[in-house]
């Protein structure tokens, strides 16, 4: 059986039209049956943490992690830089993250190896 492709995205954009998009591939991904690894950093971290996404991206987010295998993972200095806690960010509700990283690990744990690597 083949090994299970990957796609790894990073978001730092808070614009509508990015998150939407970037929300939009990872649920095709999921639908392609590739394992998706997202980390949010930036801008697009503190624009989750003020306010939550897009209605329309939050929405495909939740259909992607239906579909398929998808986490999504918080910048640990961008949480920081907003003076966030780990804890506020994993026990936000709706849950969006499934844990905090540093982008060291990110890219050495998903990014690298990932046959499709976008950023937003």
């Amino acid at each position: 059986m083949p090994e299970t492709s990957r796609m790894a995205l990073v978001v730092l954009s808070d614009a509508d039209d990015r998150l939407e998009e970037a929300a939009t591939f990872v649920a095709s991904a999921a639908a392609m049956d590739m394992a998706v690894r997202v980390l949010v950093a930036g801008r697009a971290l503190a624009r989750v943490l003020g306010g939550g996404l897009p209605t329309a991206a939050a929405a495909r987010l939740a259909e992607a992690r239906t579909l398929g295998d998808v986490r999504l993972f918080a910048c640990s200095a961008a949480l920081r830089r907003a003076g966030a806690t780990r804890e506020s960010a994993l026990e936000r509700e709706p849950r969006l993250f499934d844990d905090v990283v540093g982008v060291p690990a990110f890219l050495a744990e998903h990014l690298s190896g990932a046959e499709v690597q976008l950023v937003f």
